[in-house]
Parts: C-alpha cells; structure tokens; sequence
C-alpha cells in the first residue's frame, strides 16, 4: 500500500498569529498526522466515527469547504480533539499546537528520524514504525 505526502505546508506562511492558525489549518494538521497504523490518513467518515456520530463527515466536509473562514463552536472542537485524542485546546491556543507539534518532533527524533522533515512525514515514519513492535 503507498503512501502519498500531501504538498502542503505544516506551517501557514501569513505573520499574523491569529491568521496563522486558523482552525482550518489546525484541523488540516491533525488530518494530515493523525495517521492509522497503517500509515494512512483518516477519511471524514473515519473522524465521524470517532465522534460516534455528533459530528458527521458532512459536517466536516462543509468546514472544510469554508478554508480559512471555517469556524466550529466549542462542542465540535472538543469532539474533534477527543477523535483525534488530542488536548481540546489545540483547536484555541497556540501553546497546546506548539506542545503538539513538539511531542510529534520528539517522538520522531528518540526514534531516529530527521525533525527537518514535514511533520506529515514523520507521522508517517513514526506511525510505521511504531506498526511492527504493535503486530508483536
């Protein structure tokens, strides 16, 4: 099974912080590491899965669809972190997406991996790697 690098960068371009990390782009993130063990990304009907069904993979679609305008309300980011098992805040401050960021470069670094490359690449080689010790 191949696995194709999404060409986007993990890091928006504009100088402002609030534009910067829009919840667009941290929901693109957590789509583009949040990785099965098979090294795949989640289709929108796998984070609705996750949500048991009070977010739907509509929804998500039509967040999407809004790019940088997309705007969800509280209950959704909290259902979306708990899909994505990561802290609630990530989708409001910029420190739990730097703490996320960090942990994903540390991992990769403990387990050998270069933390210059586009962290949707080292969720790759980390999740990959990670696979066989988890077949054992």
């Amino acid at each position: 099974m191949g696995f194709a690098v999404i060409q986007a960068s993990d890091t928006p371009t504009s100088q402002s912080t609030a534009a910067r990390w829009t919840f667009y782009r941290r929901l693109g993130l957590l789509l583009r590491t949040r990785l099965t063990d098979e090294g795949t990304t989640l289709s929108l009907h796998d984070v609705a899965a996750r949500t048991n069904g009070r977010v739907s993979a509509e929804q998500l679609a039509a967040l999407l669809a809004h790019g940088s305008q997309a705007d969800a309300d509280p209950v959704t980011c909290v259902l979306l972190a708990q899909a994505f098992d990561v802290d609630p805040d990530f989708f409001i401050t910029d420190e739990a997406l730097n703490d996320y960021i960090r942990s994903m470069r540390e991992e990769a670094q403990a387990l050998g991996f270069e933390t210059a490359s586009s962290l949707q690449q080292l969720a790759y080689s980390v999740t990959t790697q990670r696979a066989p010790v988890l077949a054992r």
